[in-house]
């Protein structure tokens, strides 16, 4: 009996601090964390919803693609070089893109409100009066902490997600129309919509000849280049087929 009642008194201790102010938002958020996956379970959602797919591109250039079927999956392509590599590479660094986006958030959150537990609680070494505004000094920290361990956790899975990787590849849109959401500058990269089949589909496209485009501006595609995960489009005075 002694046991169980040790057990419950820890049970009842954890859950007071689950629930205090240090750490309610983040309990909150594994909560969810946790509804989500129930969702995966069951089938209603997929597991790469939210997938993001990140590689290298030449050091110019920065482009951002989204790939959407008629189900709702969203496929982003965001490779890194130009202005934003920085925040690119950082996120590639941290395995974005290369494991599916909700797989890395999932071992983000868990760690986090992990060690925000194990610090954030009455009679800890870090904070023994479970102090909020103590709490919130060692969250920035926290989040570091737990970037490095989501590395660590994440980085084993990649091959594994690469031989599972379930996003249609062999769509070819060569012919389509569409329009420049972003505008394209010489060799850089830009973003364009197409409308494939009742859905808004976004990729990653470069000019033919180099020549700037502006956003707005009606587009055709011309060539795939599947290695880097864009399409080659030039100037379209043509009406963008629905």
């Amino acid at each position: 009996m002694n046991i169980f009642f040790k057990i419950y008194i820890n049970y009842m201790e954890l859950l007071a601090a689950a629930f205090s102010a240090s750490n309610l938002i983040l309990t909150l958020l594994f909560m969810l964390l946790l509804l989500y996956w129930i969702i995966v379970i069951v089938g209603a959602i997929k597991i790469d919803s939210f997938d993001f797919d990140m590689h290298h591109d030449v050091p110019t250039d920065i482009h951002h693609g989204v790939h959407a079927d008629i189900g709702g999956d969203v496929h982003h392509d965001i490779p890194q070089g130009g202005g934003g590599s920085w925040f690119f590479g950082m996120l590639r660094f941290f395995n974005f893109g290369r494991v599916p986006f909700m797989v890395v958030m999932s071992i983000l959150i868990l760690s986090i409100w992990s060690i925000s537990m194990a610090c954030n609680h009455e009679g800890s070494w870090l904070n023994p009066y479970n102090s909020f505004l103590l709490a919130c000094l060692y969250f920035i920290p926290n989040v570091f902490l737990s970037a490095f361990v989501m590395k660590f956790l994440s980085t084993p899975l990649i091959p594994v997600f690469d031989k599972l990787d379930t996003h249609e590849k062999a769509l070819h849109y060569e012919g389509y129309t569409g329009t420049l959401t972003t505008p394209i500058q010489e060799t850089g990269v830009g973003q364009a919509k197409l409308f494939i089949n009742n859905s808004s589909i976004m990729v990653s496209v470069k000019t033919k000849d180099g020549q700037p485009l502006e956003k707005g501006d009606k587009i055709v595609i011309l060539q795939e280049i599947p290695e880097e995960k864009y399409y080659i489009v030039e100037k379209s005075d043509e009406p963008v087929l629905d």
